[in-house]
């Protein structure tokens, strides 16, 4: 009777075969469920498309040969949410005087959705423009630069330095033209003034401003301002008396 119960049970396991949970190699001992590639996003894994056992939970590719990972590597470029640009670094120089042109040097910018936090853009596919449209540089009317990629845009602010006037009176001196200087700025080198009249001939001896020497190589403009022309007298004329007849 004993080796009735034995001869029925081994007849049972040749039936069902051996269970993957018990080791088996046999593919045919599992039960296998297809699991459809899933894409990966900017903010999670995905999965290649693959086999998975009901029972044992193992994984096997599409031949059902037993691998050990399924996983995609998280797609940045795959957004879950709205794309947008942001500035990750800010550039190093954000103060500008007029004329000058924007440095991106420094700058990173990336384009990110709510769920993940970008990827940066080469600065070499971004297209940089002045607020001032038609501009090739900075005007006093600008207070940002705009960057455009892919049809993104961002605003960058940047600071434009006051630009002050500052106009000549030569005391009676050939004229000098005003000159435009950025706060904090020196003045730049103009031409020397020159006078002679009825009276005599003059040499030009320095810029005063507020009735002090004016020094080119130090001083800085801080303000609008009128440099007065001083003067030394080094000839004079005096007109011969004609008596009233």
């Amino acid at each position: 009777m004993k080796k009735i119960i034995i001869s029925i049970c081994l007849i049972f396991a040749c039936l069902l075969g051996v269970g993957c949970g018990e080791g088996s190699s046999q593919s045919s001992s599992h039960r296998f469920a297809l699991v459809p590639q899933k894409q990966a996003t900017c903010a999670q894994k995905g999965n290649v498309e693959h086999y998975k056992c009901l029972d044992c939970g193992k994984l096997f590719d599409l031949n059902k040969k037993q691998i050990t990972s399924v996983e995609t590597d998280i797609c940045l470029d795959n957004h879950e949410s709205e794309v947008y640009l942001a500035v990750k670094t800010q550039p190093q120089k954000l103060l500008y005087s007029a004329g000058e042109s924007f440095d991106t040097n420094g700058l990173e910018i990336v384009k990110k959705c709510d769920s993940c936090n970008g990827k940066i853009v080469d600065n070499g596919l971004i297209a940089f423009s002045y607020q001032n449209q038609g501009a090739n540089c900075f005007s006093q009317a600008d207070t940002k630069i705009i960057a455009t990629v892919d049809g993104l845009t961002i605003d960058i602010t940047i600071s434009l330095t006051a630009v002050y006037t500052v106009t000549f009176d030569t005391q009676g001196g050939t004229q000098i033209a005003p000159v435009s200087v950025a706060d904090g700025g020196k003045l730049p080198l103009i031409e020397t003034p020159e006078k002679s009249n009825e009276n005599g001939e003059y040499e030009f001896v320095c810029w005063l401003y507020n009735g002090e020497e004016w020094d080119v190589e130090t001083d800085v403009v801080r303000e609008d301002m009128t440099l007065v022309a001083k003067w030394k007298v080094v000839s004079s004329y005096t007109p011969p008396y004609v008596p009233n007849d």
